[in-house]
């Protein structure tokens, strides 16, 4: 887990756990030295995050200074996110690392640009299951699964790797090698589709068989990937930040005003991109690659000459 993860993930955990968690239970939690979860609360109070403790040093937020459950809704001003972007500068030493921890925290006043739906008890509950799971490497069942298709039902999964941000799990999907023996049945499920988590006894059995494949921006799985750079006017920017939030780590201002450079690796195929392209074309510029260009010229061909 990198730092800037470690710390949004921590500020979580101590936002909606008040008084549950000493330094020692959080360095256990994340796996983490204690000495490690001490400077990351440092940081947060570094940033004007006011946390408290009980007689037992266990974390709190303090309500009447810091933020309630619903107050992480508003929205931080300008002038806030430029205080917090230069204390995380002077902690972290790193500009562009403190930059994308900012933009994390800003989130936290808009959940949805953190990739939760909710930051209600149910939603990360349902993400603590499956983290106790795939750490105790035992087999799920998500209950009432709703798929692409609509259809609802239970999958029954060994669940190795869980992406909040991206409201993504990837599991290896039993009952697909019970009835495809031969077919990969390693998958990717929604988080925010998932009723509820039933975790079983039973221990993994097809850890070996467990593929894990890069996930870019727009959730697309893909072990064939592709860099790509966009230049963004402001339109498509709050398109790409409100619908596709982990994608803000990838995007920078340019030295042009309400320009955007959007830098990152996406699948080759370039699916849930070429959407986001041929409905916001007046605001996007392709820099690179010359195949992503082609690729959209295509497009717009063919539709096009279903339209003559």
């Amino acid at each position: 887990m990198q730092a800037r993860e470690r710390i949004v993930r921590l500020l979580l955990r101590i936002l909606t756990n008040p008084y549950q968690y000493s330094q020692k239970d959080l360095a256990k939690y994340f796996d983490f030295h204690s000495d490690q979860i001490k400077k990351d609360i440092q940081i947060l109070k570094n940033i004007d995050i006011h946390i408290d403790y009980d007689k037992k040093y266990r974390y709190a937020i303090i309500p009447e200074k810091g933020f309630k459950e619903l107050q992480i809704l508003q929205h931080l001003t300008e002038a806030e996110q430029a205080k917090i972007s230069r204390a995380l500068n002077a902690q972290l030493g790193s500009s562009k690392e403190a930059d994308y921890i900012a933009n994390k925290l800003s989130g936290l006043y808009n959940f949805q640009k953190l990739g939760l739906r909710a930051l209600r008890r149910p939603a990360l509950d349902r993400i603590d299951q499956l983290e106790a799971a795939k750490k105790a490497k035992q087999q799920v069942i998500l209950k009432n699964y709703k798929s692409n298709s609509g259809k609802t039902r239970d999958r029954y999964l060994e669940v190795f790797w869980v992406d909040a941000e991206l409201d993504t799990i990837q599991a290896f999907d039993i009952d697909e090698k019970a009835n495809h023996a031969e077919e990969d049945a390693n998958r990717h499920f929604r988080l925010s589709r998932i009723q509820s988590v039933e975790i079983l006894e039973t221990s993994w059995q097809f850890s070996k068989e467990h593929r894990p494949k890069p996930t870019d921006v727009f959730r697309i799985a893909n072990p064939n990937q592709a860099r790509i750079h966009l230049k963004l006017k402001n339109q498509a920017y709050n398109f790409l930040a409100e619908n596709y939030h982990k994608a803000l780590s990838e995007i920078h201002p340019t030295s042009e005003p309400d320009i955007w450079h959007f830098e990152t690796a996406v699948n080759a195929d370039f699916y849930g991109l070429t959407n986001f392209i041929m409905a916001h074309y007046e605001h996007i510029e392709i820099v690179y690659p010359i195949d992503l260009q082609e690729h959209i010229r295509q497009k717009a061909t063919a539709l096009l000459n279903k339209l003559a």
